[in-house]
C-alpha cells in the first residue's frame, strides 16, 4: 500500500459521519468532472463509466439515510433520486448540461454538510 493509500484508509477510518458524506461528495464531484470532460470530447463510453460511478455514489447515499431522521432524510432521498433520474438523462441525451445542474446541487448538498461537520460537537 502507498503512503497515499494508507493515509486515505485512515482518513476514511478515522472521519466523522458528516466528514464520511462529504467525502462521498467529493468523489461524486471528481467523477461528474470526469464524465463531462468525457462527454465534451465524445467519449461516451468514459463519460457513460464515470456517471455509474456517480451513480454508484448516490446509492450509498441514498442507503445510509437513517428514517429516524424524519423529514431531512425524505428530503434528501427526494433530492437524491432527482439526482439519480439526471444522471440517467446525461447519460441518455449525451448532454453535460445535466452532469452541471448535478454538480450544483451536490454543491449545495456538501455545503450544507461542511456547515454540520463544523458546527458539531468534537468527539
Amino acid at each position: 500500500m502507498s503512503p497515499y493509500e494508507h493515509y486515505k484508509k485512515v482518513q476514511v477510518q478515522t472521519a466523522t459521519p458528516a466528514e464520511l458524506i462529504i467525502m462521498a461528495y467529493d468523489g461524486a464531484g471528481v467523477y461528474l468532472a470526469k464524465a463531462r470532460e468525457a462527454m465534451k470530447a465524445g467519449d461516451f463510453d468514459k463519460a457513460r463509466e464515470a456517471i455509474k460511478k456517480v451513480q454508484a455514489i448516490v446509492g450509498e447515499l441514498t442507503a445510509s439515510l437513517d428514517p429516524a431522521a424524519g423529514e431531512i432524510a425524505v428530503h434528501l432521498s427526494r433530492l437524491y433520486g432527482f439526482i439519480s433520474e439526471r444522471l440517467g438523462r446525461a447519460s441518455a441525451a449525451k448532454d453535460p448540461r445535466f452532469l452541471d445542474e448535478i454538480a450544483r446541487v451536490l454543491g449545495v448538498l456538501r455545503e450544507g454538510w461542511c456547515g454540520c461537520a463544523r458546527n458539531a460537537p468534537k468527539q
